[in-house]
């Protein structure tokens, strides 16, 4: 009677370590393609980018993440003309859109480049410098994701061997306040990363 709940013993843990073979050959795995604006100046509109498909032979697509990430960079120039000291706020904001290439959009993005600087009264030149002015440079970043699964109606075209095609658009928008007599200049620069990351079942088949 040992002997018989001996081999029986044995049998339910090999089919135990069976099970736990059959079950690690198949395991949830990504891979992701990026495509970039580089900064330029605003506004552009539809610049085109290109991002692989999904190609079947590497297993099961389960999810499709879509990412945009944005960019702006600029420079502000600020003077006081005011006769008292004053404090001058100012601020890039762009405004960055990841469309298809039909045109309908998909996500967007808005970063933005904030500054502030204590002005004294007008020091009698402007050169955007000295203690009534000053020039400014920075960035501003944001980042926004889109997902899809397999319920939705273009799940289907992410798979292939070929290319999805993207439009970025860029535009910007600025501002300064403070005292009345103010003078203000902006240069303004956007771009943007767009990466497409699919998660996928790794089936490894039996021997």
């Amino acid at each position: 009677m040992k002997i018989y709940t001996k081999h029986i013993a044995a049998l339910f843990t090999g089919l135990v370590i069976s099970a736990g073979l059959m079950a690690g050959n198949a395991a949830a795995a990504t891979i992701s393609f990026t495509d970039s604006i580089l900064l330029r100046s605003t506004n552009f509109y539809n610049l085109p980018l290109t991002l692989s498909q999904f190609d079947p032979s590497l297993g099961t697509l389960t999810g499709i993440e879509i990412t945009l990430d944005g960019e702006i960079d600029g420079t502000v120039r600020v003077e006081s003309q005011d006769g008292s000291t004053a404090t001058i706020n100012s601020w890039l904001r762009g405004t960055i859109n990841l469309d298809w290439a039909s045109g309908s959009n998909i996500t967007q993005v808005i970063p933005v480049s904030t500054h502030s600087f204590a002005a004294t009264a007008f020091d009698g030149i402007i050169d955007f410098g000295g203690t009534s002015g000053k020039t400014e440079t920075g960035t501003g970043t944001d980042s926004d994701s889109v997902t899809f699964t397999s319920a939705d109606a273009i799940f289907s075209n992410f798979i292939g061997s070929g290319t999805l095609s993207f439009a970025l658009s860029a535009a910007s928008s600025s501002m300064a306040s403070g005292p009345g007599n103010l003078i203000s200049s902006f240069l303004t620069n956007a771009g943007a990363d767009v990466t497409i990351t699919y998660t996928y079942n790794n089936e490894v088949p039996e021997p």
